[in-house]
């Protein structure tokens, strides 16, 4: 990803001081939001969902990454409780901090807007390996300073969600963000010069129309920078369930920049279809556009989400339609228990005239080249305290062209999550999450003696 210097730098300082100011306000814990973030749907049609059909990210539970939204219901009691407090005029149980301020939480909720957000800090620290606090870590995407304390994500989000109850509706969303992740994130043309180690980016911002066709089905178009349809992880923190990414979300994109059409034929099948400038740009490197499509289909017993994902487009800078480039992914979470979720996320991408091709003498080419690769993670939810998660990765670059490194590159993840408050009214969203990562190649490159061994935690707090 590349990046370029922020024209709202300022903005970033002022969110930084509000949000670090409120951070010991109540919310809503993730068990009583799933009535008001997730309520029962036709189909799954949140703005995070919306581009990750496949897996369907449960927005209102960082423990989680994938599943739950769709695969399960809130119950009976939960939205009796929900419909009690609205009859009351309690609005603020449910809400959030910035949506329980007085008086202008009450207006915001009267036009449909919802601000929320989330802080994220973490530590990583290199047990084996070659990394350095400046070097950053090999094939690793946001420990760019391991054994120092880093402030990840502080992030403000302004949404307006559709109601897809109605047969016309418009939305939006807007997510700022400040932190080191900014500078991993940005896109090409937008505030991606930034040199500072803490910076701002606007990770999305998007409108929306719905044009509603059925009982269940109906048509979405997004238009604006959106995050990518590729792959079972986010950009999003809390949406994770560990802290480090697969090589296959690194090495894939993040965002877009375009216009994406996504119909819901009813609440088992949905499929899309788009276009944009390309992987992580705003401003376009080439002339030509990347063309988006795929498809997803959750069985009728709601314990299967499979999803067909594909991009292709020319990537290379220059005119014309220099380095095409396609990529293809398949995601599919399975519930297999009520406490157990699987989720499988492989992809393979292939590019025309690669530029950044490694040669068998170590040197640059420029040539056709293709990497790929397979992850399978396994969540636990023990109880309200804590949940555990243990993720396999293989990767492949056969020569360097996205890595930088010819070969083939192994990780083993494990890493719990613990909410040590989930009934204190102040601490209901404060989460810690420990991980220990394995990594190995088949070679020395880019490991020390072949492997690179971590450990880390960080903290989240949601608002």
């Amino acid at each position: 990803m590349v990046m370029k210097d922020p024209i709202l730098k300022r903005i970033s300082f002022g969110m930084l001081a509000v949000l670090i100011s409120v951070i010991t306000v109540p919310l809503a814990s993730a068990e009583e939001k799933k009535a008001a973030d997730a309520p029962p749907k036709l189909f799954s049609l949140s703005h995070d969902e919306a581009f990750r059909p496949a897996i369907s990210p449960r927005e209102s539970q960082p423990t989680a990454v994938a599943g739950t939204t769709v695969l399960a219901q809130d119950s009976d009691a939960d939205a009796a409780d929900a419909d009690a407090a609205a009859d009351d005029g309690d609005s603020s149980g449910d809400t959030g901090l910035l949506m329980s301020a007085p008086g202008i939480g009450n207006a915001m909720q009267d036009a449909g807007i919802s601000v929320s957000g989330w802080v994220q800090t973490s530590f990583t620290g290199i047990i084996h390996g070659p990394g350095g606090s400046r070097a950053g870590l090999p094939l690793r995407v946001y420990e760019t300073r391991p054994d120092n304390l880093q402030l990840n994500q502080v992030v403000l989000r302004f949404e307006r969600a559709i109601d897809q109850s109605k047969d016309f509706d418009f939305g939006w969303l807007v997510d700022q963000y400040f932190g080191t992740d900014s500078q991993v994130n940005a896109s090409f043309g937008f505030l991606d010069n930034e040199s500072h180690q803490h910076s701002y980016d606007v990770g999305a911002a998007y409108a929306t129309l719905w044009f509603g066709t059925g009982a269940d089905s109906g048509l979405q178009v997004d238009i604006g920078k959106w995050y990518t349809t590729i792959g079972a992880e986010l950009m999003i923190a809390p949406d994770n369930w560990l802290i480090s990414r697969t090589m296959l979300f690194g090495f894939g994109p993040f965002t877009h920049t375009g216009v994406l059409l996504r119909y819901y034929l009813d609440s088992q099948w949905n499929v899309h279809a788009g276009m944009s400038r390309g992987w992580d740009q705003v401003e376009d490197v080439n002339d030509g556009p990347s063309f988006h499509g795929g498809v997803a289909y959750t069985t009728s017993d709601e314990k299967h989400v499979i999803g067909f994902n594909m991009i292709a487009g020319p990537e290379n800078p220059g005119q014309g339609h220099p380095g095409n480039r396609w990529i293809g992914n398949i995601t599919w979470t399975t519930q297999w228990t009520e406490r157990v979720t699987g989720v499988l996320d492989a992809a393979y991408t292939h590019q025309d005239d690669a530029p950044g091709a490694v040669t068998d003498t170590g040197g640059p080419s420029k040539r056709d080249s293709a990497w790929w690769g397979i992850a399978y993670m396994v969540n636990c939810d023990i109880n309200e305290y804590m949940n555990a998660t243990t993720r396999f990765e293989y990767f492949a670059d056969n020569h360097g062209a996205r890595t930088g490194f010819r070969g083939h590159f192994y990780s083993l993840t494990t890493g719990m999550a613990f909410t040590p408050f989930p009934e204190e009214q102040w601490l209901k969203e404060l989460q810690i999450r420990p991980e220990v990562r394995w990594d190995l190649s088949d070679n020395n490159a880019p490991f020390h003696h072949d492997q690179q061994v971590t450990a880390a935690i960080d903290v989240i707090y949601k608002f």
